[in-house]
């Protein structure tokens, strides 16, 4: 049959794929586990207080790629797999490039010159293709999770850098681990507690909520994505984020009645925020799926 005889259509369903990632303590594991019946990879230190099944915790790269490979071959019940976290594995991978080329540190592995870290790569490589046999081949979900950090970004549309929120991966110049899997998933969701400022200028301060919400759309203090058209911020909770991303959110509105919803939010928001709404309102164009992820973000901000 030719090629074109094999064309499908439609939505095609498929088991989630996240990378979640945030502070240390914000429920990241917790979120995890909300998840059908899990089966976690990694250290042991966020689930010990979560009644979860556990590989033993790997001593090296062999033996992560080992379980997944596993996964992937024998016969259970597991439905999702989890990551725990991201940024554990980074140490592995560099002391098994190391002691693949008798040195002490990665700078050095390979040559130097950062071929150490290019090798690092095609090893997280390898086990991202594991990750992607194990979800097709048993329909498993793939929940990958990871800390943050903040650094300053010199963002060249603005007159001065500014502090955000990025995954604690990885970057050099020549390869990029954050990249890399934060275009592999389907979604990319930063968590956090809920924090408001208080006062103006010096006097300013942040008051931190215990309430635990995450966001699926980039913002200048954080990368988020979906491909769902989800609300911009969220419950921190699996079931929020699968409900969501199953009740197929309407993207087939028209853009004249989303970018008219979209301009008439617009009028009650901040000062501050609202060149910026304006700029991304432009931007969308007539994108209704573009226009719907701004209208989320303008709730949001808003709060309704």
């Amino acid at each position: 049959m030719s090629m074109l005889g094999r064309v499908t259509k439609g939505v095609q369903e498929s088991p989630h794929l996240i990378l979640l990632y945030g502070a240390d303590g914000v429920g990241k594991s917790t979120f995890a586990a909300g998840a059908p019946n899990p089966i976690f990879l990694g250290t042991e230190k966020g689930t010990m207080n979560l009644d979860v099944a556990r590989f033993p915790t790997p001593r090296n790269w062999e033996e992560v790629l080992a379980a997944v490979k596993e996964l992937g071959e024998a016969n259970h019940d597991f439905k999702t797999l989890v990551i725990d976290t991201l940024d554990w594995l980074e140490p592995i991978i560099y002391e098994h490039i190391c002691d693949e080329y008798g040195t002490s540190s990665i700078e050095k592995a390979a040559g130097g010159y950062g071929k150490g870290y290019r090798d690092a790569f095609n090893e997280a490589v390898k086990l991202r293709d594991s990750l992607s046999f194990i979800r097709e081949a048993k329909n498993m979900n793939i929940i990958l999770l990871a800390h943050s950090k903040v650094t300053t970004f010199e963002d060249p549309a603005t007159e001065h850098g500014y502090s955000r929120y990025e995954l604690k991966l990885q970057e050099s110049a020549s390869v990029s681990m954050r990249a890399m899997w934060g275009e592999y998933v389907d979604s990319v969701l930063f968590c956090n507690f809920q924090t408001y400022s208080k006062g103006e200028g010096k006097g300013a301060r942040g008051i931190t909520t215990r309430e635990r919400k995450m966001w699926t759309e980039r913002d200048a203090a954080f990368d988020a994505k979906n491909r769902f058209g989800l609300p911009f911020e969220m419950e921190l909770s699996y079931k929020a984020y699968d409900d969501a991303v199953k009740s197929k959110p309407n993207i087939e509105v028209d853009w004249e009645t989303m970018r008219k919803a979209c301009i008439d939010l617009l009028a009650d928001c901040p000062e501050e925020k609202r060149k910026v709404i304006e700029t991304a309102i432009e931007k969308a164009g007539q994108d209704a799926l573009e226009l719907k992820k701004v209208y989320n973000k303008i709730k949001a901000t808003l709060g309704v």
